[in-house]
């Protein structure tokens, strides 16, 4: 492997423990300050609840583009098996999403 394969299969991980902090700390954020956000409540929940959701699908959209776009660009070619397959990374990167997503949903207290 390259130097410049090696530096993105670090990146690839990185990218995927900072998706899975930023499900730990929603998830957290919504255990402990859930009353900030509502989508039904008055103009400042409003906002707030309309500027996390925004957010979260933007973050939502770009993540799982990024690792596809890292491993169609960089890690194409042959690696070692110290690479993470590309279906798997970017199955986790949908799930996190997702995951992301659903928690934002909750904090907003969105009714269907």
């Amino acid at each position: 492997m390259t130097e410049v394969q090696l530096y993105w299969r670090n990146m690839v991980v990185h990218l995927l423990e900072i998706g899975g902090a930023l499900f730990t700390v929603f998830a957290g954020w919504g255990l402990s300050s859930s009353d900030k956000f509502d989508i039904g409540g008055d103009r400042e929940e409003k906002l707030a609840a309309y500027g996390l959701l925004v957010c979260t699908v933007i973050y939502a959209a770009i993540f799982p583009m990024a690792i596809n776009s890292i491993y169609r660009k960089f890690l194409k070619e042959k690696n070692d098996k110290t690479v993470l397959s590309h279906q798997f990374a970017f199955t986790c990167a949908i799930c996190l999403s997702l995951a992301t997503c659903c928690v934002a949903v909750l904090l907003a207290k969105i009714r269907f």
